[in-house]
C-alpha cells in the first residue's frame, strides 16, 4: 500500500532517515549519539533528526546536543538535533531542527518559537491526548504525528490519528501528517522510515521537505504520503492492514513456543 511521495519540485535523489528519536540526552535515551549516528549510517539511513526530550535539557545541555550532531554530521550524513517539549495538559510538542532552549509549557508559544529558530513543530502522539488537539495549536503547528512507532507499532499508522489529521486539515489544509520512530533503543532502528527527495542532505534542506510535507514514511508492509487524501479505501486499508496484523500476532500467541519458532 502506497500514497507516494508529495512532490513539491524538488530534485535529486530519494534518501530515507528517521524522525522523532532519544539519546541519552534524555531520560529515557539508552545509547549516545554517537551510537545511533553508527548505527543509522550501518541502516543505510541518510538522516537522524533528534527530538531530546524538553525535562532534562536547558540551554547549555542543548548546545551541548548541538555542537555534538554537527560533528556527527558529514556530506553524507546530517545528524539534526531537535527538542520534545513537555507542555501543559501533558502535550507533546516535537521542535524538529530546532537550536536553542525555551522553558515554556505553552504549546502555542512554543510553535512559534520553533519557526523562529528554523525548526518544524509537530503535535506528538496524539493518542495520549485522546486524539483532541487543543484550542489555537491548529493554528500554529505545521503537523501532527499520524504515526509513531512506539505507541502505534511499526507496520502501518493509526488509523484514529489519520482520522484526526484529515478533520484538521478540512480547516488548515497546509497541515502535515508526520511520522516518528521515537527511537530510544537502536533495536528498533530499522523498523520504519521516511524517504524525501532532496538535492543535499543540509539540515535547512531536509528541514523544509519535511515543513511541506513532500516525504512519505515507510515501513515493511505500507507507506504513506506527509499530505495523506485520508480518502474512504485509504483508510479502510490501514485498518484492514492493522486488522490483520493483529490476527496473526493473536494466532502466534497461541501457538506452541517451539512451532511458533520455526514459523
Amino acid at each position: 500500500m502506497s500514497s507516494g511521495i508529495h512532490n513539491s519540485g524538488g530534485s535529486g535523489p530519494v534518501v530515507r532517515g528517521i524522525l522523532h528519536a532519544h539519546s541519552l540526552y534524555s531520560y529515557d535515551g539508552k545509547h549516545s549519539l554517537s551510537e545511533i549516528a553508527g548505527a543509522a549510517r550501518e541502516a543505510s539511513l541518510s538522516f537522524v533528526c533528534m527530538t531530546e526530550h524538553s525535562d532534562t535539557l536547558d540551554g547549555v545541555k542543548v548546545r551541548d546536543l548541538v555542537m555534538e550532531c554537527e560533528s556527527l554530521s558529514s556530506a553524507d550524513f546530517a545528524m539534526i538535533p531537535g527538542i520534545e517539549f513537555s507542555c501543559d495538559d501533558k502535550l507533546h510538542l516535537l521542535g524538529i531542527g530546532v537550536r536553542s532552549y525555551d522553558p515554556s509549557p505553552d504549546s502555542v508559544y512554543l510553535t512559534r518559537f520553533i519557526r523562529e529558530g528554523g525548526g518544524v513543530s509537530v503535535f506528538a502522539h496524539p493518542m495520549r491526548k485522546a486524539y483532541r488537539i487543543p484550542d489555537g495549536l491548529l493554528d500554529s503547528v505545521d503537523g501532527i504525528e499520524i504515526w509513531n512507532c512506539a505507541y502505534d507499532g511499526s507496520l502501518v499508522p493509526n488509523a484514529r490519528a489519520i482520522d484526526l489529521y484529515v478533520r484538521a486539515r478540512s480547516t488548515h489544509p497546509g497541515l502535515v501528517a508526520f511520522v516518528g520512530c521515537d527511537l530510544h533503543r537502536l533495536a528498533n532502528i530499522r523498523k520504519m522510515a521516511v524517504q524525501v527527495k532532496v538535492p543535499s542532505l543540509d539540515p535547512d534542506t531536509i528541514l523544509s521537505a519535511l515543513r511541506t510535507g513532500a516525504f512519505r514514511g515507510v515501513s515493511r508492509l505500507c507507506a504513506i504520503s506527509g499530505r495523506p487524501s485520508g480518502n474512504v479505501s485509504q483508510r479502510i486499508g490501514i485498518r484492514a492492514l492493522g486488522m490483520a496484523y493483529s490476527t496473526a500476532q493473536r494466532f502466534r500467541a497461541r501457538l506452541p513456543s517451539g512451532r511458533a519458532a520455526r514459523r
